[in-house]
């Protein structure tokens, strides 16, 4: 019997074994919204896998949304979720911040900042990127290299671009016709509101766009909310390690380089 395998907000970490569901769907990925009720029967998956989805989740939404994956799910079914680690970030952090005090120097400084942007900015941010996407386009010193790559997984090029969604082909003509018609619009409105309520509106939107977190997880804390929803045999796991069977072939925690595509992160299995 075939292994029934689900994969919510694959972004573009999918493979074609599983059914592969995002908010943005497109050729081989259905539509899902995580907020809403999963559009599956029950116990239809013998495994429901997500990753770095659920803390864009208020607690809430993200409870509601475990409780669904469990509802899909067959009995004994597995789940995999893959977060940032809140645990990994403060323990570094405090380790640094000792270190910093009995031996300052400016190289433990520049590590102290970075974990510093990476806890508040998922959360504070404003703009697409925010102060990551800023700090890592600026100038980087190659002995930073290193440290940062173990936490973001890569150095973006000067070039990179950030962005929410993938911009479809239109045709030049039409572009311009939406641009002038974007901007009319936001002309409008912004003069309808003033300066001031419009930053606020612009601000309110980015927020609402799903990109900032709303949560924070250890491993304790994903393990008590995976048991109140009704999760029993709560196991750590690594990006290449799981009970799943064939986990290794599917490589959606790993780059085609072997290297976790999402560093520093928590990986946890739970058994229906």
């Amino acid at each position: 019997m075939s292994v029934r395998l689900l994969n919510i907000g694959c972004g573009k970490s999918f493979h074609p074994a599983w059914v592969n569901a995002d908010v943005r769907p497109r050729p081989g990925v259905v539509g899902v919204d995580a907020r809403e009720r999963l559009p599956f029967v029950d116990g239809e998956f013998d495994v429901v896998y997500h990753s770095h989805m659920l803390e864009h989740l208020g607690r809430e939404e993200g409870e509601q949304f475990l409780r669904e994956c469990y509802r899909v799910l067959a009995p004994s079914g597995m789940l995999r979720v893959v977060v940032p680690d809140f645990g990994n970030i403060v323990d570094e952090y405090e380790l640094l911040r000792k270190q910093m005090k009995n031996d300052p120097d400016a190289a433990t400084y520049k590590k102290i900042k970075w974990l510093f942007i990476e806890l508040t900015d998922q959360f504070a941010r404003d703009s697409t990127g925010g102060d990551m996407a800023r700090y890592l386009r600026g100038k980087v010193e190659s002995s930073q290299h290193e440290f940062l790559e173990r936490r973001v997984g890569y150095l973006p090029a000067a070039d990179d671009s950030i962005t929410l969604k993938r911009k479809r082909r239109v045709s030049p003509r039409r572009l311009i016709k939406g641009v002038r018609l974007t901007k009319l619009r936001e002309h409008l409105i912004m003069r309808l509101l003033g300066p001031d309520d419009y930053r606020a509106l612009c601000v309110g939107r980015f927020r609402a766009s799903g990109e900032v977190h709303r949560w924070l997880f250890d491993h304790q804390t994903l393990k008590w909310v995976l048991e109140e929803v009704g999760f029993g045999t709560v196991r750590s796991q690594g990006p290449e390690s799981s009970d799943i069977p064939g986990w290794g072939e599917y490589r959606l925690d790993v780059g085609d380089d072997g290297r976790p595509r999402k560093p520093s992160s928590l990986y946890i299995e739970a058994r229906k």
